[in-house]
């Protein structure tokens, strides 16, 4: 979906997205999955950080990276994740206002 979506962009800018994205993945995985077991090589946060960066800094340094019709469509095909996860956000937010307000 990742090429999809950015057809327009280089090839080698997405290659190393890609490639920075798993490894964002990878690491993530590691840190919060692995660490209940206590088996498998440890990942610290700081690793997730550096990987994050590496991924933000792919995005904002690639001048052709964003065009407005593929943040469209984008956001055409993810309408209902969207949605959902803002009417989420939403209910969690409303209840920790009543409880806060039930409490005072």
């Amino acid at each position: 979906t990742l090429r999809n979506s950015l057809e327009n962009t280089d090839d080698k800018v997405l290659s190393e997205l890609e490639d920075k994205i798993l490894e964002l993945w990878d690491r993530s995985y590691q840190y919060w999955i692995l660490k209940q077991d206590g088996i498998g090589p440890k990942v610290s946060s700081s690793a997730i950080s550096s990987s994050f960066g590496d991924v933000m800094d792919t995005i904002y340094h690639t001048h052709t990276f964003f065009n407005m019709s593929a943040i469209q469509v984008f956001l055409r095909n993810n309408m209902g994740t969207l949605t959902s996860i803002t009417e989420h956000v939403w209910s969690l937010f409303q209840g920790n206002i009543i409880f806060l307000f039930d409490t005072v």
